[in-house]
């Protein structure tokens, strides 16, 4: 009987043994997934704030491409612009000199 007994107590702490290495690595598992779904969640909200900035600076990028083309547009004006003066004093000075030669 003592033989027997002592089996039962042999399982009995096996099967405790057991259920204590389940429960703790229950716990493991249910902490290791709650770390997951926090990285997870950290890993979401970088990357939307990754993309917000990215618009953000898309759009800065645009605008500076937009101020830079209406400048260069200007420009491209004022040159005309200096051209036409640059003419109209040549033609007065072509006059003037004919004038002065014819007088």
């Amino acid at each position: 009987v003592s033989t027997q007994s002592t089996g039962e107590l042999n399982n009995l702490e096996k099967v405790h043994d057991l259920r204590l290495r389940l429960q703790q690595e229950l716990e493991r598992t249910r902490m290791e997934e709650e770390m997951n779904t926090a990285s997870r969640a950290r890993v979401n909200q970088e990357v939307e704030s990754l993309a917000r900035q990215s618009t953000l600076y898309r759009d800065e990028l645009k605008a500076s491409l937009n101020n830079t083309e209406n400048l260069y547009r200007n420009v491209d004006q004022y040159i005309g612009q200096a051209m036409e003066v640059n003419n109209d004093l040549e033609d007065f000075v072509n006059q003037e000199s004919r004038g002065k030669k014819a007088g």
